[in-house]
């Protein structure tokens, strides 16, 4: 049974980014996967699911949290980073602009 944490409705890219890096090291990915890499994918579709495919693929798991934790950094990483079709904001902005700024649907 996997035990909720509270994330943050922000979170620092930076930070992530790094975090993300970490993983791809420990769960063994080819060298050649890269954040520039993930991001560059991220940004050839509009759902997150190929992109976590194709890493799921290359990653060793030696249990159901490793991967349950790869997938929530993975998301993570899909909210915070700039996209293009939402003209260089990432889901995280997108989302902060329509609260702030909703749109009058009458």
């Amino acid at each position: 049974m996997s035990v909720k944490k509270l994330i943050p409705l922000t979170e620092d890219r930076g930070q992530l980014r790094e975090k993300v890096a970490s993983a791809l090291q420990y769960y063994e990915l080819p060298k050649e996967i890269t954040i520039e890499v993930l991001e560059e994918w991220m940004n050839e579709t509009t759902t997150p699911l190929p992109v976590i495919t194709r890493i799921f693929k290359h990653a060793y798991f030696e249990s159901e949290i490793e991967a349950e934790t790869l997938l929530s950094l993975l998301t993570r990483l899909w909210n915070v980073t700039p996209r293009r079709e939402l003209n260089g904001l990432s889901p995280e902005q997108k989302l902060a602009t329509e609260l702030i700024n909703p749109k009058n649907e009458t």
